[in-house]
């Protein structure tokens, strides 16, 4: 309805139904199609009306009448709707609503035991030779921070993965000194001495391999990295 009334479309109906102009909350919700993934015996909301005047007053709706859990079922199955709609404009792909619930309950299933606890250690059975690189990142989510370290072979296969959520490190540098850091003690507990560190931070990078004296918040972090090469080699 938006592309439309820009003129970047011909057409506001929408590209499934071909009945309504396609607005967010009718792509969502009251379009037939989606109506039939609401309906599904495993669905928290099967029985709801489907005339809603607008996306935010459903989501109100939800909130208020639903458990957490269960509204957190709600926005995966909402996603895969919006992701289907994309299929069949893009692909001309349509993707049933038994199988589009079925994949939501799994995405949400994946959500809940990735957040399960304040760390999570996933190791394959292979182990680090000296050949093998390390990649280090770091999300930034609200005043959380979210570390994921990720163990790639020579060849890009990943080896082992690490995340961990730590609660009091705000400022993004300091943060991503942290994950380095982090990443480095990793790759010694998995008995890799010799590894290729990559992030996106150019700063924590240029201070770690530079032996100037820094007076930065997380001087100390960058500190112990820089021990942890020298002692390792570079």
């Amino acid at each position: 309805m938006n592309l439309a009334k820009r003129k970047i479309i011909d057409s506001s109906l929408c590209p499934i139904c071909e009945r309504e102009e396609e607005s967010t909350v009718h792509a969502l919700w009251s379009c037939p199609s989606a109506s039939d993934v609401w309906a599904d015996n495993d669905s928290p909301v099967k029985k709801w009306a489907c005339s809603v005047v607008n996306f935010m007053e459903l989501w109100k709706k939800l909130n208020y009448c639903l458990e957490e859990e269960k509204v957190g079922l709600v926005a995966c199955t909402l996603r895969r709707i919006w992701l289907r709609r994309n299929v069949v404009i893009f692909e001309k792909k349509f993707e049933c609503p038994k199988a589009l619930t079925s994949i939501a309950q799994q995405n949400f299933a994946e959500f809940n035991e990735a957040n399960s606890g304040p760390s999570m250690l996933k190791l394959t059975e292979v182990m680090l030779d000296g050949r093998s690189p390390m990649c280090w990142s770091v999300n930034l989510i609200g005043m959380r921070v979210g570390v994921g370290i990720i163990v790639r072979d020579s060849d890009g296969e990943i080896l082992a993965c690490l995340c961990i959520s730590v609660n009091y490190l705000l400022k993004p540098a300091c943060a991503k000194a942290y994950a380095l850091r982090r990443a480095m003690f990793f790759c010694l507990e998995l008995g890799c001495t010799n590894a290729v560190f990559e992030g996106d931070s150019l700063i924590v990078v240029n201070a770690a391999n530079s032996e100037d004296e820094m007076s930065i918040d997380y001087s100390v972090i960058i500190e112990d990295t820089r021990k942890m090469l020298n002692n390792n080699g570079r």
